[in-house]
């Protein structure tokens, strides 16, 4: 039985004990029915977390730096909270049922709760610190004390996943982290012949998705044919944007790169990569938002957002990795591998939640060419072949 499977019967397993024959609208009984199922979801999102994407870490800002988190990281944040207030108000009857049903959803709240509380042992664990006083402050934490912070946290983390990936979990995580990885060659052969077609590329990031306040209700509290809904549309727009550009610029367009993620609170939205032919245009900053505007005026509606990421550069329109890359840029392995690292990390949420039939990821197909270039040795794509069968 896969895990999605599993969850399906724990849904139906919730909604039998409510007394329920299907999944309720109002939204207080939505909050009741994703309280019961948020440490499973919390459970297999931590088996499955690749330790190069941990969800605590510091940034510099201004003259220090800050604790911060990834949603995941929020997630996890407000979970703790809720375990430390379910201990305190005696609630654990309301889950004896749920956690004798599901092992996951067990070991997941038994940590949670003795790492919200004073810490204590935890059946197939092990000893979990208490970490309250590291959430209390997580906003706060700056220079050494963000570093023992994130420490701290990202060790719990490290810990629970190590006991949740010993069980009935660890044949669906082989199989997610295979499909990511082979994603990840594919996004990575892709972009290698793209450097061996043109000497140069400029790689672009464009993100879309729905503005805040558009859909109200966090994705989070939504049903599955509420999520289904929202996901054909969604899958809808994304062909007409890649309709668009494939449209707009055809044979100068070398590669694209697609992931569909379901934010913590802004819900559904579009991760874009795009490598456009160098020698035919130069600034980062300018083809991106001709691309954005390309968006905005034929696919997207007043919901919507299209964001250009290469907003973030310099004024010249360059950035350390969104700017005209030539193949002998010693950088170029790092940068494409960064990216593809991103747009192919395993995202739990989607694997869940995603409808049947429909993709997260997508990416430009490997052309059948037959190269006869003639010239100097082209050493970053070279190295760049090299780093892909790693």
């Amino acid at each position: 039985m896969s895990e999605k499977d599993r969850l399906f019967e724990l849904q139906c397993f919730v909604k039998k004990i409510d007394d329920s024959n299907s999944i309720t609208i109002d939204y207080v009984q939505r909050r009741k029915y994703h309280e019961k199922l948020m440490y499973y979801y919390m459970g297999v999102a931590i088996a499955s977390l690749d330790p190069e994407w941990m969800p605590f870490y510091t940034k510099n800002v201004g003259i220090t730096y800050k604790a911060r988190s990834s949603d995941l990281g929020k997630g996890i944040i407000s979970l703790l909270q809720h375990a430390n207030a379910s201990r305190a108000l005696g609630w654990d009857e309301e889950y004896a049922l749920l956690l004798q049903h599901s092992p996951i959803m067990k070991t997941t709240y038994e940590a949670f709760v003795a790492a919200s509380t004073i810490g204590g042992m935890v059946a197939g664990v092990g000893f979990v610190e208490c970490v309250n006083d590291l959430t209390s402050n997580f906003k706060y934490a700056c220079g050494r004390r963000a570093d023992q912070v994130v420490e701290g946290l990202n060790n719990f983390i490290l810990q629970l996943k190590d006991a949740l990936t010993k069980n009935e979990l660890r044949e669906d995580i082989k199989n997610y982290y295979r499909n990511s990885q082979n994603c990840y060659l594919q996004l990575m052969k892709v972009a290698a012949q793209a450097w061996e077609i043109n000497c140069k590329n400029v790689l672009l990031r464009i993100d879309w998705g729905f503005k805040k306040n558009n859909p109200p209700m966090p994705p989070r509290l939504k049903t599955e044919e509420e999520i289904r809904i929202d996901y054909a549309r969604v899958d809808a727009i994304r062909k007409q944007l890649l309709k668009r550009l494939q449209k707009s610029y055809g044979k100068v367009l070398s590669f694209y790169a697609w992931k569909v993620e379901c934010g913590y609170d802004k819900g559904l939205h579009i991760h874009w990569l795009i490598a456009i032919n160098g020698n035919k245009h130069k600034n980062a900053w300018y083809l991106a938002q001709e691309i954005v505007e390309d968006w905005e005026s034929n696919v997207s509606g007043k919901d919507i957002y299209v964001w250009n990421v290469c907003g973030l550069c310099n004024k010249n329109g360059e950035s350390k990795y969104l700017r005209n890359l030539d193949y002998r840029d010693p950088e170029l392995p790092s940068i494409l591998h960064t990216y593809a690292s991103y747009f192919t990390k395993l995202d739990v949420t989607m694997k869940l939640r995603a409808p049947n039939g429909y993709r997260s990821f997508g990416c430009s197909k490997l052309k059948n060419l037959k190269l006869n270039k003639t010239g100097p040795e082209r050493k970053g794509v070279n190295s760049l072949q090299g780093w892909v069968k790693k």
